[in-house]
């Protein structure tokens, strides 16, 4: 079925992700020569050497099927495996079929007069309906499902890979050294946040509908209603992520809890401004005659914009936290207020921008 056909793809793209990451991990760590590129390959075979002598082992089929090409008996022995295995197949295939065919119908029939009973008595609000939306969207692509799992865990897949090339250690010294200048807080949010902003989710949102866009513009809903709904789909992922990534950084680096109480309202505000500007992009220039997945999100030119914006929204707020740091003649509390009013003009003028966009799209 269409489950099972997307999660064998999804297996599929992990395991090469796993394998890339495993490789790169292996180059690394035998690296001789950082300028030439020179890799000490003995070293790296006597490590996999146990692996490789293991898989025959492990995988049996794989040396007979090796052995078998010179040797008769061989070739035998797996043709009559091949056969022994095709019966037994085809006997319980052919023996449990009906019985399999009727309760498939059954449990088909049980869960529709189920969901009929449920929407009878459940009554769902426009915008509830509408993040649900985007929800199985995402689900109906095995593509969506994994570049959003793969963003929302940004931050833990970079530390796994620090913590196998040993990149950590030089990680730590940089920390050190940030600590000691006293602005250490500032750059774990602004980094957490460029993390968290250099997102696909709304900038390729209205592009993830296709052709089924078009049936926007014909329910009777008013334009805000549809954003607020993408905006409520963002902060769900990207906000709750962010903010337990924010935690998560403050306890680990021993900062002081008090820090979120400012981290956690600019995270969410600048969050929220990237995701206005994301819509407001996908909006006007939404990619809608996509043929294969990846034409939605990968290969979409909103997706670079956006990344763009994102920069340039952190760039923005870097320099107010980090102003009086390096110019000790600016007062902290002007630079903070100047922040905080920026914030707050940022999230009002993108929420109008994201509107106005999303009037014009649906009214075409």
């Amino acid at each position: 079925g269409r489950k099972h056909t997307m999660a064998e793809e999804l297996i599929s793209m992990i395991t090469m992700v796993v394998f890339i990451i495993g490789f790169s991990v292996s180059m690394t760590r035998n690296l001789v020569d950082s300028n030439q590129l020179q890799f000490d390959y003995t070293a790296m075979m006597e490590t996999y050497r146990t692996v490789i002598e293991r898989l025959p082992v492990i995988f049996p089929f794989f040396k007979l099927q090796a052995t078998m090409f010179d040797n008769l008996a061989y070739q035998c022995i797996f043709l009559i495996c091949n056969l022994v295995i095709a019966g037994l197949l085809i006997v319980l295939v052919g023996s449990t079929y009906a019985k399999n065919l009727s309760f498939v119908q059954s449990n088909k029939a049980t869960k529709r007069r189920k969901g009929n009973l449920v929407r009878r008595n459940k009554v769902q609000s426009v915008n509830h309906a509408l993040v649900k939306r985007e929800f199985l969207v995402i689900k109906s692509e095995s593509v969506f499902v994994f570049e959003l799992v793969g963003e929302l865990g940004v931050p833990l897949i970079l530390l796994g890979i620090y913590a196998l090339t040993g990149v950590l250690k030089d990680l730590s010294e940089m920390v050190t050294v940030v600590t000691e200048f006293g602005y250490l807080p500032q750059v774990v949010f602004l980094v957490l946040l460029l993390v968290a902003n250099i997102s696909l989710i709304s900038s390729t949102s209205i592009s993830r509908q296709g052709k089924l866009f078009v049936l926007d513009k014909q329910y009777p809903i008013p334009p805000q209603v549809f954003v607020n709904a993408k905006l409520c789909f963002h902060m769900l992922l990207v906000g709750t992520m962010n903010i337990l990534y924010i935690t998560a950084a403050v306890f680990l680096f021993g900062l002081s809890a008090m820090h979120l109480l400012w981290m956690i309202p600019l995270s969410f505000s600048s969050i929220l401004i990237v995701a206005n500007l994301h819509l407001s992009l996908d909006y006007r220039h939404p990619n809608l005659d996509w043929t294969i997945t990846q034409q939605a999100m990968k290969s979409n030119p909103n997706g670079l914009l956006g990344m763009l914006v994102s920069l340039t929204v952190t760039v923005a707020i870097a320099v107010f936290l980090l102003l009086p740091s390096f110019f000790p003649i600016i007062p902290a509390c002007i630079s903070y207020v100047c922040l905080v009013i920026c914030v707050a003009l940022g999230v009002s003028l993108s929420y109008k921008r994201a509107l106005g966009q999303a009037r014009v799209a649906l009214s075409k």
